[in-house]
């Protein structure tokens, strides 16, 4: 039957006997006459619009499937797929739930029969909770919204796991390092996806990469303020180094960042921008000893600048350094110009083809 086309008085009559019905039954349903139904049936005329609705309700169909004479067997498979999922849907959540259940449960009398007090117990339901943030929280929280939410709640219950543990191995304060390097960590992957999928203005959108690098390294100064502080807390350090070393240094390794972002957001060519950045990062990669040699105060023999290469020398990892900078800093270039070159190509190919186009 689902490869005959049935008439609309066949494919009435086929529905309802598959409903078990007699015209008389089915007439009485829709509060019409016996003869109706016959008369529909041998294709004489048609139930009114009023009716329909009821009558796809009675034989099991849909208004678009009685109108049309035939059953869409497509949607009817995805609605037999939909319960399925539904219901391995809910037997999973009832898995972890109960599993969850007798976890914490059992911990909790064993903890307290063998230790006669809550210790471990504590650690056991904090990771619970994490694995619970990942495992069975996400169907709770509208698809629209897991991006915003699940990572956010997995961080608070990765942290709060970190706290037990730290409480009770009588920790001396590592736990404020880990979690400003937890929140720095969770910023960096998804601040950018964050305003991307939330409902910020067109123009916070557009400056996506900007405010994103710059929370980065508003929040690396912080976790470095942290380990500043524990380290003089602590005694092993007596300077406050962040405000004369580690801050510089962030402010002058953040220009390459910007510049970065800058010449992505820019209009020029790809080629361009890719040639640019190979520059830019060839300098940066060249400066950085030397940067770190003026503000660790380490002797200028340092190893890793490019101009000290000498290729007849290979039997000390300083000149093997030398060299290989050296190298690095020539294919760099190479690559570049291999870039430049493709951009200027293309820009001669675009005009060629406006100029054929104007004539």
């Amino acid at each position: 039957m689902k490869n005959k086309k049935l008439t609309f008085g066949e494919f009435l009559a086929e529905r309802r006997k598959a409903k078990g019905l007699t015209q008389g039954e089915l007439a009485e349903k829709l509060f019409v006459g016996d003869s109706a139904v016959s008369k529909w049936e041998n294709n004489k005329s048609r139930p009114d619009i009023e009716l329909a609705k009821s009558l796809a309700e009675i034989l099991g169909l849909s208004v678009d499937e009685l109108l049309s004479a035939s059953i869409d067997y497509k949607r009817a498979e995805e609605k037999r797929e939909a319960r399925s999922f539904r219901t391995i849907r809910t037997v999973y959540n009832m898995f972890w739930h109960i599993s969850f259940g007798i976890t914490i449960l059992t911990c909790f009398i064993v903890n307290l029969a063998v230790s006669h007090t809550l210790s471990w117990f504590f650690i056991v339901l904090a990771s619970l909770m994490l694995a619970f943030s990942l495992l069975v929280l996400p169907q709770y929280i509208k698809k629209e919204k897991r991006l915003r939410y699940v990572p956010l709640i997995f961080l608070a219950c990765l942290v709060f796991l970190l706290l037990i543990i730290s409480l009770l191995s009588h920790g001396d304060g590592w736990i404020f390092i880990v979690t400003a390097a937890l929140i720095l960590a969770y910023s960096i992957i998804f601040t950018p996806l964050l305003i991307k999928h939330s409902n910020f203005s067109k123009k916070i959108k557009q400056h996506n990469a900007l405010i994103s690098v710059t929370l980065d390294f508003t929040l690396l100064i912080f976790m470095l303020g942290v380990i500043n502080i524990y380290t003089a807390i602590k005694g092993t350090t007596n300077t406050f180094w962040l405000l004369n070393t580690a801050l510089p240094l962030t402010a002058i390794f953040a220009i390459p960042i910007y510049l970065t972002v800058f010449i992505i957001k820019s209009k020029m060519h790809w080629a361009y921008k890719t040639a640019v950045q190979i520059s830019l990062w060839t300098i940066v990669v060249n400066l950085f000893n030397p940067i770190i040699g003026v503000f660790s105060r380490r002797p200028s023999t340092n190893i890793g600048y490019f101009w000290r290469a000498n290729f007849h020398i290979w039997n000390s990892s300083e000149a093997i350094t030398n060299n290989v900078y050296c190298l690095v800093t020539v294919v760099a270039i190479l690559l570049a110009l291999i870039f430049v070159s493709i951009g200027l190509w293309a820009s001669v190919k675009s005009q060629k083809a406006h100029k054929s186009t104007k004539a």
